[in-house]
Order: structure tokens, then sequence, then C-alpha cells
């Protein structure tokens, strides 16, 4: 269990590592160096930019689920590098709002049920897609939040308190678009508990918008 975690770690690294034209393309770069030096080509501040403006994947998730147990909200904005036309990897900040039904033991602290309760879950992701087939992408997020746990004191009170908890999502999604797309993609939390996403299920859905 633990190798499939470090490779599950490592996942945003091989897809960009596989997917890098360097590997393909070293003579080809030479040959174009050489090239640019021989016609005095200069490559400027402007070229790099525009090249860094061509791979930027800019946008973010959103999610919101409203019902009688539970009010959830989810913003995570993101900043991605497309590698090529089938691979991406990015970062970005994650927050969530959970208004949701749980109870915890007053002896242990464990969950024990579902009572009313308000979380703040905030922390930062990394994340790495391929498209496996047109308009099919598979993806890897790693997280790591921050969020509200309870303790019993030493007079059998709860007492709140924050800790930060990873989180491993492995899915897959559909995509609109090719430079600029909409999706939406269904993941499994591999370390599932009662700290996950939604608390009650390993399943969680997002939809976003890359520009």
């Amino acid at each position: 269990m633990r190798s499939f975690k470090t490779i599950l770690l490592l996942l945003p690294l091989l897809i960009a590592l596989a997917a890098s034209p360097a590997f393909s393309q070293k003579s080809k770069k030479k040959k174009s160096s050489t090239k640019d030096k021989k016609e005095g080509i200069k490559i400027t501040k402007d070229s790099t930019w525009i090249k860094l403006k061509e791979h930027a994947a800019i946008g973010g998730s959103f999610w919101l689920d409203i019902n009688s147990n539970a009010a959830i909200i989810e913003v995570m904005p993101t900043v991605g590098y497309r590698i090529n036309k089938r691979a991406e990897v990015g970062f970005g900040p994650s927050y969530a709002y959970r208004n949701i039904t749980r109870v915890f033991d007053e002896t242990t602290g464990e969950l024990a049920g579902y009572g009313r309760e308000v979380n703040h879950i905030y922390g930062g992701r990394m994340y790495g897609q391929f498209v496996v087939y047109e308009p099919i992408f598979l993806r890897a997020e790693l997280e790591y939040l921050s969020i509200k746990d309870y303790s019993v004191s030493n007079t059998n009170e709860l007492t709140p308190h924050r800790h930060f908890v990873p989180a491993t999502l492995v899915g897959i999604g559909y995509k609109r678009g090719e430079r600029s797309y909409s999706y939406a993609a269904l993941f499994y939390d591999l370390g599932a508990n009662k700290y996950s996403h939604s608390f009650t299920s390993p399943f969680v859905i997002r939809i976003g918008y890359i520009f």
C-alpha cells in the first residue's frame, strides 16, 4: 500500500516526463538552436512570455451540493501548464465550506453519528491530467487540507482544533473544448475516512473550466 501511494504521489511528475517532447526531440532542438545562431535570431523576454501564455492553463473547479443533510460549497482555482495536447499538470489553493450533520462521541471524540456542524476546510493541491481518448481524460489530485477536528479534554468535553490531512484522489473525466474547455470529473478518495471531502462517501464530483 505504501508503494502504491508513492506511485500516486509521483504521478504528476511521471506524466510530465512521459509527455515532454524533450525526450523525443533532442536532436531537433540542437538543429534549431544552431540555425537560430546562424540566422542571428534572439530569444527575447517577449517571446518567452508568449510561449508561457500558450502553455498556461488557468481556471479551476466548483461544486455546490445542498440537501436536507448538508450544504457543501467547494472553490478550487488552479494554475496549470500544458505539456502537450494530452498532458497537463498544475497546482492551486483549495477551499470548502461544509455545513453538515455529524455527531462525535463525547468520550472518544470519534465520529458516532450525524448532527449539524460547520467546517471551513482549506489548503492546497496539485494535479496531473492525461487525455487517453478525446474527450476522456484520467486525473490524479494530491491535496493537503486543514480541517476542524475534535479531541476530548480532561473534563470530558469535546475541544475543537485544526490539523492537516492529506488526500489522494484518482478519477476519470469528460471535457468539452480543446485549448479552453469545460469539464466534469468523478473522483475516488483513496484514503476516505471521517475527514473525507463529502464525509459520507469516498466519491467526489467536480465541475470546472480551463482557459
